[in-house]
Parts: C-alpha cells; sequence; structure tokens
C-alpha cells in the first residue's frame, strides 16, 4: 500500500513539474480590462527580454502609429503607459488612446505586455464587439514578439546589414 502511494505522489509531482512553468512563446492571451469584466485586454508575454529593452522595442514598435506616449504609473515593476490620439490601423484608422502595462511574468523569466484600447469617445474596444478585429490585434501583438525575436537574432550574430521585418496591419 505504501510503495502505490509512493508511486502515485512520485507521478503527481513529476506532471506538476511539467506543467508549472509551461509557457508560449506564440500565444496572446485574452481577458478583461483591470477592474471591468466585459472589456478586452490582450497580454502577450515576452520571455528572455529585461523589462526597459521590452519598453524601448515598443515604443520602436509602435512609433508610426504617431502618439504621444505618456508614463501613468510605475509600482513595483508594474509600468503604465498610455500612447494617446492614434490613428489605429486595425480599427479602421480610429483615433484611439492605447493602454499598456508591463510586468513581469510569474516565473521571472520575461515580461507580459498587456494592451487594452479606449476608442475617442471613452468607451474600450471589446472583442464581443468584432471577433475578427480582435484576432487582428493579438496577431499584431505576435508581429511584436517576432520583431523581438528578429531583433535577439540580429545582436546574437552581429550583423548590422539585417533588419527587421515589421509586420502589416
Amino acid at each position: 500500500m505504501k510503495i502505490k502511494k509512493l508511486i502515485v505522489f512520485k507521478m503527481l509531482l513529476f506532471f506538476s513539474l511539467l506543467n508549472g512553468f509551461g509557457q508560449n512563446f506564440y500565444e496572446v492571451l485574452e481577458g478583461p480590462i483591470p477592474n471591468t469584466k466585459n472589456l478586452s485586454s490582450f497580454t502577450i508575454n515576452i520571455i528572455g527580454y529585461n523589462q526597459d529593452f521590452v519598453m524601448a522595442e515598443w515604443e520602436n514598435y509602435i512609433n508610426e502609429l504617431n502618439g504621444l506616449t505618456y508614463l501613468n504609473s510605475v509600482y513595483k515593476g508594474v509600468i503604465d503607459t498610455t500612447v494617446k490620439n492614434i490613428k489605429f490601423p486595425i480599427l479602421n484608422n480610429q483615433i484611439v488612446n492605447l493602454h499598456t502595462r508591463f510586468s513581469p511574468n510569474s516565473s521571472l523569466t520575461g515580461i507580459l505586455v498587456s494592451v487594452w484600447i479606449e476608442k475617442q469617445d471613452g468607451s474600450f474596444f471589446s472583442s464581443k464587439e468584432n471577433l475578427d478585429k480582435a484576432k487582428q490585434i493579438k496577431n499584431w501583438l505576435l508581429g511584436f514578439q517576432n520583431w523581438m525575436r528578429q531583433i535577439n537574432t540580429r545582436m546574437i550574430l552581429n550583423k548590422n546589414s539585417f533588419k527587421p521585418i515589421r509586420p502589416p496591419y
């Protein structure tokens, strides 16, 4: 009886170790905006980079949207920013405010980048309104992750002629 319990315990321990720090590089998580239930927030996990580098590259990535970036808050490694008055191509060039939160992931191996979109009338984008636009936003965030990976490849290989390719909107 003790041997069976020991075997079951070892199996549970083994499987919990496999799932404990599982991270998917190619997934954008969709959840509610903080303090709301019906509005959408999109989060991507960028592994292997520090927060300053991710924030600087995020600013370069959205620079072509011609917005003005404001730092809202910094608290225990969580940084909230807002990019105001940008023409967002995914939402038919509507003028929006792009709210972004940078925070360490749970295993401290990378950065979570969470984005939610405030429309000009003060309402927030919800994937329930338009599933196709939500999918395009997810692909846009995956494009940012690919952008980061290409920059990392350039830095490792030390090829000055290599330029990362921006994904289309």
